[in-house]
């Protein structure tokens, strides 16, 4: 993993994002998958599996092995897990994104970002130091891009590996046993589904999106209710919100990553001193320098705030 990573969005998230007084924290808004700009966001996966069953089957050497991969997939989808993706209950997960690019106009021409956005430099060194050791950290996870023909991609996967060592050992077990159904499948419950419940349905996305470089932090739901349960006890502030764009959002507080805020490509020179001059009232020390000798500008942001 690089040691800078980028989270774009727009000058307005600025205030939301640093709004300690004191400039030693700063809130992470964390959106729900429904609301990402993938419409197979989180779900990608699981069409793979539904979609190339046969083909993820084929890649088994006897009948036998591919057999009970189709079944053990199809007790997949059986499950309460999938069942539970289909009614409509996909806010599971949220997540922040970052990406590999730094002041990238592939970002800034898009609606998140724009060439008024902003690019913040995420320092992985002063996440890890400031918030491993605590409640907070959330380890970061790189994207995996899959297209219709990566299914050995899929399978050397560490989860789905494990997956395919489970139906050949259930193959195998079963060639050696009399404990079948009328249907030929056998009498004790198949553990490949439960296997495919461990696959990282949430860091994998169609290839179409390769190009974004992509990493994420992801926050579970299910911490996520304990949480509101705990903090709606103590009568402290939930944290959840909706949006004026009505879409959920989680707020998890951090020390500060960022050392530094790239400016869009039409951002007005006057903003420069804006947002210099708005930092400075966090206690940041700043420093303003050119982009790469391009249009842009970058706002350096000294790690450790002056006051606080």
């Amino acid at each position: 993993m690089y040691q800078y990573l980028y989270h774009y969005t727009t000058l307005g998230v600025l205030e939301k994002i640093f709004n300690d007084p004191n400039g030693k924290y700063v809130t992470l808004l964390m959106s729900e998958y429904h609301s990402l700009n993938d419409a197979e966001e989180g779900v990608y996966l699981y069409n793979f599996l539904r979609d190339y069953k046969d083909d993820i089957a084929g890649s088994f050497e006897t009948e036998d092995e591919k057999k009970y991969c189709r079944m053990a997939i199809d007790d997949f989808f059986k499950g309460e897990n999938y069942k539970y993706l289909c009614e409509g209950y996909y806010g599971k997960h949220f997540s922040f994104s970052l990406s590999e690019l730094g002041d990238s106009m592939q970002f800034w021409r898009q609606d998140y970002a724009n060439e008024n956005g902003i690019a913040l430099r995420f320092n992985i060194e002063n996440y890890e130091k400031g918030n491993k050791n605590t409640s907070v950290y959330i380890p970061i996870k790189e994207i995996r891009y899959l297209g219709d023909n990566t299914i050995k991609k899929v399978l050397l996967d560490d989860i789905l590996l494990k997956f395919v060592e489970t139906v050949r050992a259930e193959a195998e077990y079963v060639n050696h046993t009399d404990e079948l159904d009328d249907d030929g499948s056998p009498s004790y419950p198949m553990t490949g589904a439960a296997i495919l419940k461990e696959a990282p349905f949430w860091s994998v996305k169609n290839n179409v999106w390769e190009s974004e470089k992509e990493y994420r932090m992801i926050k579970d739901i299910k911490s996520l209710t304990l949480s509101v349960k705990r903090r709606s006890n103590n009568k402290q502030e939930l944290p959840y919100e909706i949006g004026p764009d009505f879409k959920p959002r989680y707020r998890m507080i951090i020390q500060n990553p960022f050392d530094e805020i790239i400016l869009g490509p039409e951002i007005p020179d006057g903003y420069i001193g804006f947002v210099k001059d708005w930092l400075a009232q966090k206690h940041y020390d700043v420093d303003v320098t050119q982009s790469r000798g391009r249009e842009r500008r970058r706002i350096k942001i000294y790690s450790n705030p002056t006051k606080g």
